[in-house]
């Protein structure tokens, strides 16, 4: 082919320029190669300095600039290549809920991607991300000194229930945002099972300065643990409460049945009302049913 052809190509639409495309695609471009005559594939100046590997994204959040360390085998960072964000309604959701002088909870920080964002964008509310994976910490730990403005504080622990040491099943990969005290159904080994130190919510904010207006959950399917550890902040310091829960966490449908049924106790119990984001709009929420198939994101709401 020859390059008026391409340009012909480009000119009817057929073939999209790189600048109309996305980072994802962009990069499996640089990787695959192009033909001499498509001027319109890549950037032969961006290939000279490609390899494959990781890549840094920057994005924007409330006016902060935000820098990430991204892999694309890596589903979390995949996403933060592609949009900027890891879950925009999350993260959307939350800072628009955080209240000046109190703090977010972050239980199941990962690689950062929403505990960062946050830090920047709102200065006066402090941030305490909580992961016990040394392998989400490690990149959790790089994209924090790629912003160092950011100022969270990382707990190297797990929450739960109660205080003490649990096996962990620790992923890397595609199955780094899996890593849990539940063995992932769809997963058909068993990662790196480790011990990690477990605290409570409730031990970990007694006696601070501070306490969370908002607590944010993903944690794989062990949600209901860690909000049993938070009784006392529940019933003392009203926080919202932002969270996940996918039935397809749990081996068996009677498991996630009854951890469906102590989450509806335990908010229940202190005058919470639970809804359902729905993925049309993070605007719109439905009153979460206990008892039909869940899968997705959650909000809890103080009477």
């Amino acid at each position: 082919m020859t390059r008026k052809i391409f340009k012909l190509l480009y000119k009817l639409g057929l073939l999209r320029r790189f600048e109309q495309i996305d980072a994802i695609h962009y990069l499996k471009r640089l990787a695959r190669g192009k033909h001499p005559a498509d001027g319109g594939y890549f950037s032969e100046r961006d290939a000279l300095q490609f390899t494959p590997g990781p890549a840094l994204k920057r994005t924007s959040f409330r006016g902060a600039s935000v820098f990430f360390r991204c892999e694309m085998t890596y589903p979390l960072e995949w996403k933060i290549l592609q949009s900027g964000y890891f879950d925009r309604d999350v993260l959307e959701l939350v800072a628009d809920l955080a209240r000046p002088g109190l703090a977010i909870a972050d239980v199941g920080g990962n690689v950062g991607g929403l505990a960062i964002p946050w830090a920047l964008a709102l200065p006066e509310v402090e941030v305490h991300s909580f992961e016990p994976n040394p392998l989400a910490l490690a990149r959790l730990r790089h994209n924090l000194a790629l912003n160092p403005g950011a100022k969270v504080h990382v707990v190297e622990k797990a929450v739960g229930e109660r205080p003490g040491s649990l096996e962990f099943h620790a992923f890397d990969g595609q199955y780094l945002g899996d890593s849990s005290f539940v063995q992932p159904p769809k997963i058909d080994h068993p990662g790196r099972v480790m011990a990690v130190e477990v605290i409570t919510l409730d031990d970990y904010f007694e006696g601070r300065r501070i306490e969370p207006g908002v607590i944010k959950l993903d944690i794989q399917g062990y949600e209901a643990q860690a909000l049993a550890g938070a009784a006392r902040l529940l019933s003392r310091a009203r926080p919202y409460v932002v969270f996940e829960h996918e039935d397809q966490n749990f081996p068996q449908a009677s498991q996630a049945a009854r951890a469906k049924q102590v989450l509806a106790d335990i908010f229940a119990e202190h005058h919470y009302d639970v809804y359902y984001i729905t993925r049309f709009s993070r605007d719109l929420l439905l009153p979460v049913d206990w008892q039909r198939p869940l899968a997705g994101n959650l909000l809890a709401l103080p009477l």
